[in-house]
C-alpha cells in the first residue's frame, strides 16, 4: 500500500472536480498519479453524514470511492487532454462488480482510495479500486461508471 505525501487538491479545490457540495464531500485530498494509479484520501470525523456510532458506514465508503473514482477520470481529462475524452464532472455508477468490504474505518482514521483504470471509452470506464487504512485494506472491487 502506497501512502503519498504530497497532495495535489486539497478541500474546497475538490469541488472543481465533483459534482457533490458540503455536506457530501467524502473526498478531502487527491495526490495524482503514482505508478499508474491515482490516491485520495479522507479524514473521517464525527461530522461525517456517513457515521453510524464511532464507524464510517458502508454507504459512506462506497460514496467515497465513487468520489475518487470521478476526481480521477476528471482531475486526468482537465490536465492532459490525452487521457480521456470527456469534459464533464458527473459521473453515474452503471455497475459494481466483485466489490467486498472487509471492515470500515473509524472516526479519526484517513481511509485512502487507489483507483487504476481498467478500460475507458468516450463517456464511460471501469475502475478497479481498493479503499484502506494505514494497516488494513477495508474494500476492493470494479466500478464501472458513466461519464456525461
Amino acid at each position: 500500500m502506497i501512502f503519498p505525501k504530497k497532495p495535489i487538491l486539497q478541500d474546497w479545490q475538490i469541488l472543481d472536480f465533483i459534482p457533490q457540495s458540503y455536506p457530501m464531500v467524502m473526498i478531502d485530498t487527491f495526490y495524482g498519479d503514482i505508478m499508474n494509479a491515482t490516491y485520495s484520501s479522507l479524514l473521517i470525523n464525527s461530522e461525517n453524514v456517513f457515521i453510524e456510532g464511532s464507524i464510517f458506514s458502508e454507504t459512506g465508503l462506497m460514496e467515497f470511492i465513487a468520489q475518487a473514482c470521478i476526481v480521477k477520470y476528471c482531475y486526468l481529462n482537465k490536465t492532459s487532454k490525452k487521457t480521456f475524452s470527456s469534459k464533464s464532472s458527473v459521473g453515474f455508477i452503471c455497475k459494481i462488480k466483485d466489490f467486498e468490504i472487509f471492515q470500515l474505518p473509524d472516526i479519526g482514521e484517513h481511509v485512502y482510495a487507489k483507483v487504476e483504470r481498467d478500460f475507458s471509452s468516450y463517456n464511460m470506464a471501469t475502475f478497479h479500486v481498493t479503499a484502506y487504512t494505514y494497516n488494513k485494506i477495508m474494500a476492493k472491487g470494479y466500478y464501472n461508471m458513466m461519464i456525461i
